[in-house]
């Protein structure tokens, strides 16, 4: 695969970023943009471990999902203090999927603005995901929520996107968002997966 890294800039304008970016569905990096936030030292492991600890949360691993189960299940659930704790110290598959902030903790809203750059924004659902070192999630598309602001607050994360021009080669699933799960997009096997 020839991958290309997306653009890094620490700032940009509202006109910059419709313009170069947003007209031309090509993905930015703007490093730090959350640390402008006041309440930016809220946004962390620790913040959310004191106030939501108590919270049962559904966890999920990186098993493919099972087509003889009308639901995706979670592998387990567990307090999210637990959970916290388990993901910083130990090398886990566990992640929490779709946690809704202004259900679960809608006080970690007020420590939030979203950015002006020209997008309206799908201020509803506000979800946070979570994930241990080892969590990965299947490659997919999201149908309805094409335009996407994904913040970064705590470890490291490697995210793979394709163009849509690319959309015919992912080997979808029809009636589903997600592609066939023998598709190792890591190490991907040219003999056996081509057109």
């Amino acid at each position: 695969m020839i991958l290309e890294n997306v653009d890094v800039v620490t700032d940009i304008s509202k006109e910059d970023f419709q313009k170069n970016y947003f007209k031309k569905h090509k993905p930015l990096l703007i490093k730090n943009f959350a640390s402008r936030w006041d309440a930016f030292d809220k946004w962390n492991f620790d913040f959310i471990r004191e106030k939501a600890g108590e919270q049962e949360v559904p966890l999920y691993d990186n098993k493919p999902a099972d087509a003889n189960k009308s639901t995706d299940a979670p592998v387990t659930k567990m307090k999210m203090k637990d959970y916290i704790d388990t993901i910083k110290s130990n090398p886990s598959d566990l992640r929490i999927f779709f946690y809704i902030i202004t259900d679960r903790l809608p006080e970690l809203l007020k420590n939030f603005t979203y950015p002006d750059l020209g997008m309206k924004f799908f201020k509803r659902l506000p979800t946070l995901f979570f994930g241990g070192s080892e969590a990965h999630v299947l490659m997919h598309y999201d149908v309805d929520l094409g335009d996407f602001l994904h913040i970064h607050f705590e470890g490291k994360k490697r995210i793979l996107l394709f163009d849509q021009k690319q959309s015919a080669f992912l080997y979808k699933v029809p009636l589903s968002v997600h592609t066939i799960y023998d598709v190792d997009y890591e190490n991907p096997d040219y003999e056996s997966f081509r057109l």
